[in-house]
């Protein structure tokens, strides 16, 4: 079974539901692995996270308010669609989401100035459709953008979101946790 010690192995299944594959790559809150959706018979991705003790309910509460949010946009073009979230053995918490295959991570270097424009245009208007629906992403930045082979871009990594009018504090049956604290950093601060 799983736990909080290390990068978990190809073949691992996950909720017995999603074979892991191979590591797509790591953040801050974990790590993304490439799966197979035995349920639907397509490829994931899957982000793994641990946790223990105290630090436990905090993150299955952003795991839980990422999955929602990931849900809610992901029905639109361009976001990428939670499709479930869960616990994995005695440390780890799982969030499935939609594969954007092949993808990179947004280009701003590379290319014309007006082909970086248009990329950082397209980035801009995902925002400002997460922002009309009442999300702030609170996290942007380039590795949060993935880009098929096609040049569409999708936003990903809901984590540290926030629901515009919503309460910091997310309900569960039994317990209240304080998702973000005032003064307290998060995210990427590059």
């Amino acid at each position: 079974m799983a736990d909080a010690r290390g990068p978990l192995p190809p073949g691992e299944v996950v909720a017995e539901r999603y074979e892991l594959e191979r590591l797509l790559g790591t953040g801050g809150m974990g790590a993304v692995y490439l799966a197979k959706d035995f349920k639907f018979g397509e490829q994931v991705a899957i982000k793994i996270a641990a946790a223990a003790g105290r630090d436990e309910e905090l993150l299955l509460a952003r795991f839980r308010r990422e999955a929602r949010i990931g849900y809610r946009l992901g029905r639109r073009t361009g976001f990428v669609r939670a499709i479930d979230w869960g616990r994995h053995g005695r440390f780890l918490l799982y969030l499935a989401l939609d594969l954007v295959p092949n993808a990179t991570p947004l280009d701003l270097i590379s290319g014309t100035q007006a082909e970086r424009l248009a990329r950082l245009r397209q980035a801009a208007e995902l925002a400002a459709a997460a922002h009309a629906e009442g999300v702030i992403h609170r996290d942007l930045k380039p590795d949060n953008y993935l880009c098929d082979p096609e040049g569409a871009i999708h936003l990903t990594d809901f984590g540290l979101a926030k629901l515009e009018g919503v309460e910091e504090l997310s309900s569960s049956d039994l317990t209240q946790v304080q998702i973000t604290v005032t003064h307290s950093a998060m995210g990427t601060p590059r």
